[in-house]
């Protein structure tokens, strides 16, 4: 948000840049403050309906699984909560809420979520084709894409610090289609 004060028929310059480790989209639009306000409104009641949904199904589904003792409910909580963070972070919700998290953070944090959901994805799978017993060749095609997966987070941590370990990241996602 850049308040910008014109008059009527007056043209103003502004330079702007953007600097980022990620792929970047703006819109951009010249709106007044109360265009702003009803957008801002709109696009927070359907995060906080979409957070709330997905907060009571995670909740739900962990009680289930303290209740029954079943892996495949804290897996399926996993996976909702790795994917609410990947939507939040990436949507820029996390960012307005304003928890005092860094942006670097976020930024990384829409790199590691995807992976650790399919990690559980493949988990929840496993565990709830019961694939030891039911399709044992197939089990280790999975065991096989969780080390892939294990692996991406490797690559995305050291990253983090060493650019040149992101080249890997192209030849690991070959492997993981073979």
């Amino acid at each position: 948000l850049i308040p910008i004060n014109l008059k009527a028929f007056e043209t103003k310059t502004v330079f702007v840049r953007i600097n980022s480790k990620a792929p970047i989209y703006n819109e951009w639009k010249v709106i007044n403050l109360s265009e702003f306000s009803k957008e801002s409104l709109k696009i927070s009641t359907f995060w906080g309906m979409y957070g709330g949904l997905v907060l009571a199904l995670m909740i739900y589904n962990l009680m289930i699984f303290f209740a029954l003792k079943q892996i495949e409910y804290f897996y399926y909580v996993c996976i909702s909560f790795f994917l609410f963070a990947l939507q939040f972070a990436s949507s820029g919700t996390f960012y307005i809420l304003d928890f005092g998290l860094n942006l670097n953070f976020l930024l990384y944090s829409t790199w590691f979520t995807p992976v650790i959901s399919a990690i559980f994805l493949l988990l929840f799978a496993d565990s709830f084709f019961k694939m030891k017993i039911t399709m044992p060749k197939f089990r280790n095609f999975l065991i096989y894409l969780i080390a892939i997966a294990f692996i991406f987070i490797i690559i995305f941590t050291f990253g983090l610090f060493e650019p040149e370990f992101l080249a890997l990241y192209d030849y690991f996602s070959i492997l993981s289609l073979i």
